[in-house]
């Protein structure tokens, strides 16, 4: 089963392609997802208050790690939230020297025939830990990859890092780390920590799979449904055909435009 009609994914110069995590995941996922997403730029509305624990503490992370005070902030606070941040606060990894916090990238990316690509995201914190530079990502409610050392985030992370090493002033010779810091605040111990070390052998093989991903994916013409729906929250599926029983012509939201992109790059 395919989509009907197919506009292909062609980056340009007005119009380039800025490779995220989560675009990847969804062209693991399920090609017709991307494509609904990416291609076509389009989104369902979703609940703010599902990520309402995950934004107030990588806000109050963000704050601590530029030294600011965050007591005031503390009044009025839901209790869990405070829970989760203090629980991360106290971990040594968020006690390490600080090279960036909130770190958003943005990194040109060559694929043959195509020059307007760029890969693009935001880490959670920079460090100077144990010697070596720590990429971070605190996890306060969606769950570490199973395959955490060899998922997107880690790779594109790592990566786009390695690369950017001179302009954040990290020395090439230092040592590289990527940490999923994963606080549940309703176990013990409330902090657990997932660690992958980065090499050159590991930046050299991630270069290669993305280049052969993206090439697969600009060379689509298909963009075809899976034989059994992945996502049992993904809204498409009530639009993409894949169950006929539930199909409707529901309205779908596009993206205004320059949305998406990095707000800044280095």
């Amino acid at each position: 089963m395919t989509i009907k009609t197919v506009q292909p994914l062609i980056p340009t110069a007005e119009n380039p392609w800025f490779v995220s995590v989560n675009q990847l995941k969804e062209w693991d996922k399920c090609h017709a997802q991307f494509y609904y997403k990416t291609v076509l730029k389009q989104r369902w509305l979703s609940d703010e208050s599902n990520f309402e624990l995950g934004k107030a503490v990588h806000a109050l992370m963000d704050l601590n790690a530029k030294g600011m005070p965050t007591k005031h902030l503390r009044v009025g606070l839901k209790p869990n939230i405070l829970a989760h941040f203090d629980a991360l606060v106290e971990h040594p990894l968020a006690k390490a020297p600080v090279v960036a916090s909130e770190y958003a990238f943005y990194l040109p990316f060559q694929v043959e025939g195509f020059p307007h690509i760029t890969l693009t995201g935001r880490i959670d914190r920079l460090s100077l830990y144990n010697g070596t530079l720590a990429i971070i990502d605190w996890k306060t409610g969606t769950a570490v990859p199973h395959d955490y050392a060899t998922a997107w985030q880690t790779r594109l992370y790592s990566y786009a890092i390695w690369q950017m090493r001179n302009a954040l002033g990290v020395e090439a010779s230092l040592g590289m780390h990527f940490y999923y810091v994963d606080v549940r605040t309703n176990r013990q111990p409330a902090v657990k920590v997932y660690t992958v070390a980065i090499d050159a052998d590991y930046i050299a093989e991630t270069e290669g799979l993305l280049k052969q991903v993206l090439t697969r994916i600009l060379a689509e013409k298909r963009f075809a449904l899976p034989s059994a729906c992945p996502d049992k929250y993904c809204r498409f599926s009530q639009v993409c055909g894949i169950n006929p029983e539930t199909t409707a012509q529901l309205p779908l939201f596009g993206l205004p435009q320059g949305v998406g992109k990095p707000c800044y790059s280095v």
